[in-house]
């Protein structure tokens, strides 16, 4: 099963574009947009560990020479991102395809985003 490094899950946005979309933004981007709205996800951590003295929640600590991300405990201050000379971000999160789409769902469902069809009616699931 493949995987990839999810920087960021937006399940309803509206940037960019008529219409509403769900943004989800992986970590290693090859593009170099001039435009880039987040420039830290074209670079990968290279566990410099520069970032994780200076997390003011512990979200970031080192595990065996590697920058380990607890995003529990993040309040996305972008202090790991300022402090990168990399250009990178530590907050990521390393999903496959299934527990990815959970995840939106799970949002969606939970704001009532997410309709499904029964009795040939659009039903709200809530």
């Amino acid at each position: 099963m493949y995987s990839a490094d999810v920087n960021k899950i937006i399940p309803f946005s509206s940037v960019d574009g008529p219409g509403n979309r769900t943004a989800i933004f992986l970590q290693g981007c090859n593009f170099n947009c001039k435009y880039c709205h987040n420039p830290e996800t074209r670079n990968l951590c290279i566990n410099c560990m520069d970032c994780v003295p200076t997390c003011p929640t512990a979200a970031l600590s080192n595990k065996d020479g590697k920058v380990v991300f607890e995003p529990q405990k993040c309040i996305a201050c972008d202090t790991c991102i300022k402090v990168c000379k990399h250009g990178a971000t530590p907050r990521i999160v390393r999903m496959t395809s299934k527990p990815l789409i959970r995840y939106v769902k799970m949002y969606l469902l939970s704001e009532g985003l997410l309709f499904q069809e029964v009795n040939a009616a659009c039903t709200p699931i809530l």
